[in-house]
């Protein structure tokens, strides 16, 4: 990507990366832009030696995300926040992958564990909200090299508005502070399934209960038809039936995660760790994302 000389290039950067981003405008990117690299003439500066450094460094293309000049933005930001966070040589930071501390770990937790699991180690981007966009001008621990992804795929992120949509479905409260984590894991491990148990539950239950209130009615509707002479509700309603336009019926499920529809996804159930591997994790000096105040990342294990 050729190095941006002029303001209006930030419309094409923030059309790169929008959607991947928390910054929602062009405007607010631009704003994020002077925040963190100090104003937009410094960011034009610094992007010429990032850009030079990444294409410079054989290999690292392939080790950050996104691709083409999406990437080539995202760099920028992912080496600015290396450096505030004192690492002074970003792609050797980088190409070193996990640490070693983390990898120690992780190879004790698989030495112990019965069964298998499958992990994610190192990243070098930065964190991510609930909807998995990142918030530019951060690094995640992941990028530091101290924190694994277990079972990412059955086991997501979800945001605080989430969760407490799924507690209030369920009639269950979960304590998930960082002191329980601390005290007893396994209780906490507990509480979770049992939630994920009665969330599942609850909303198989909802969803058959419109389903079967849907059959009972058209039923009821046939059976009215067959009549010789159909009672006046079942007239009225045909009348104003053929008054209205066509309209298809929500599915169930959007009806009983109204307001929080992305669910649908876990209806089944949205966690699957295992507690015997739970434990393990915490035995050897791992902490849960699930203790998260501002997400419960249900994936996520960090080292402190």
């Amino acid at each position: 990507m050729g190095t941006p000389t002029k303001d209006d290039r930030f419309a094409d950067e923030f059309k790169l990366l929008k959607g991947k981003i928390t910054d929602t405008t062009e405007k607010e990117y631009v704003a994020h832009v002077v925040l963190f690299f100090g104003s937009t003439d410094d960011y034009l500066s610094y992007a010429i030696e990032s850009d030079q450094e990444l294409d410079a460094t054989k290999g690292l293309r392939k080790r950050i995300e996104l691709s083409g000049d999406a990437q080539t933005v995202f760099y920028r930001w992912v080496r600015k926040a290396y450096q505030n966070s004192k690492v002074e040589d970003v792609p050797g930071r980088i190409m070193r992958g996990m640490s070693d501390d983390l990898a120690e770990k992780l190879k004790q937790v698989k030495a112990t564990y019965k069964g298998s699991f499958s992990s994610g180690g190192f990243n070098p981007r930065p964190m991510k909200d609930a909807k998995y966009r990142y918030r530019l001008g951060t690094i995640s621990e992941h990028g530091l090299g101290t924190a694994v992804d277990i079972e990412d795929h059955t086991n997501p992120i979800l945001s605080l508005a989430e969760w407490k949509f799924i507690e209030t479905l369920s009639g269950r409260t979960v304590v998930r502070t960082r002191a329980q984590w601390d005290k007893n894991p396994e209780a906490l491990w507990q509480a979770i399934t049992d939630l994920n148990d009665a969330f599942a539950k609850a909303v198989a239950v909802k969803v058959k209960a419109i389903e079967d209130e849907r059959t009972a009615f058209k039923k009821k509707l046939e059976d009215e038809a067959k009549k010789p002479t159909p009672e006046q509700w079942y007239l009225d309603y045909v009348k104003e039936k053929a008054k209205a336009p066509l309209k298809t019926e929500p599915e169930p499920i959007k009806i009983v995660l109204k307001g929080q529809e992305g669910l649908s996804k876990w209806k089944d159930g949205f966690f699957t760790l295992d507690k015997e591997l739970v434990k393990l994790m915490h035995d050897n000096g791992f902490l849960w994302g699930a203790t998260f105040s501002n997400t419960v990342d249900l994936h996520h294990f960090e080292i402190e």
